[in-house]
């Protein structure tokens, strides 16, 4: 029952941002979750920085509208390094657009959610800037390769 209440809750949100008029485009809120690395920021003038082989990685976890985000650090034996730091992330549809607004013990802001699938998000800052993020995971290596 819980999940079925879950999945109409994102139905509802689905319908209401796309009722709206909304930019934002995404699927499934549960493909919030996981681990992201950027991929590029576009400022409100244009330049775009690329990221390559980023150090760390957000993973995000959802439960409902309410959730957490950590930085991770990948290792070459697939595991992660972690610390005790979170911030609390909510959902929140305002002016039909939907936000994530990051809480933690030293501040509060919010980053429009504009593009969502189970590969790719882009979240836009109160400065403008464009946050590209690819979905990705722990490091994975074939036989015969070495980390270098």
């Amino acid at each position: 029952m819980k999940s079925f209440i879950h999945a109409l809750g994102c139905a509802v949100l689905l319908v209401i941002t796309s009722a709206c008029g909304s930019r934002t485009e995404f699927s499934e809120i549960s493909d919030l979750n996981g681990y992201w690395e950027i991929e590029q920021v576009i400022a409100d003038d244009g330049r775009e920085k690329n990221y390559t082989g980023s150090m760390s990685y957000d993973f995000m976890q959802f439960t409902d509208s309410t959730g957490f985000r950590k930085k991770v650090v990948p290792q070459f034996d697939g595991s992660f390094l972690v610390n005790d730091r979170a911030d609390s992330v909510r959902l929140k549809q305002i002016d039909g657009k939907l936000f994530l607004v990051f809480k933690n013990e030293f501040s509060e802001w919010k980053e429009e959610l504009q593009t969502l699938s189970d590969q790719k998000m882009v979240l836009l800052n109160a400065e403008d800037k464009e946050y590209h993020y690819k979905k990705t995971g722990p490091m994975q290596f074939t036989d015969g390769e070495k980390a270098e």
